[in-house]
């Protein structure tokens, strides 16, 4: 758990050196002047972060209908199948915990004809 006033460079250190797979966050408050202007933490973590970034509003209800993760089936190599399992993994257990349908979408290029 990082908390406090980090920037995103701290965060992202620290989910990089702990392995972390999933980061909860809650939604940043600060003035849409100077999140315009300098950028919001939330939105440099979604874009930068090695990992699944999931922001909360702050005292908001959650309730998780659906969990969705996206992995890419198009290489057959040790190396994508276990970064395939990676996803696959925290997608389903945040789906059992919250009662949740778990979902995994892909994506290809079709073959073009002639």
């Amino acid at each position: 758990m990082v908390s406090g006033e980090n920037n995103f460079t701290t965060v992202i250190q620290y989910v990089m050196t702990q392995g972390v797979s999933l980061l909860i966050k809650a939604a940043d408050t600060r003035n849409l002047v100077t999140a315009t202007l300098f950028g919001s933490t939330d939105l440099q973590l979604i874009r930068k972060c090695p990992c699944a970034v999931w922001i909360l509003k702050p005292g908001a209800p959650v309730r998780i209908r659906h969990v969705l993760g996206a992995i890419d089936l198009t290489h057959d190599t040790d190396d994508s199948l276990a970064i395939a399992g990676e996803i696959i993994d925290p997608v389903q257990q945040v789906a059992n915990t919250e009662g949740a349908q778990g979902h995994l979408i892909t994506a290809w290029t079709a073959a073009h004809s002639t």
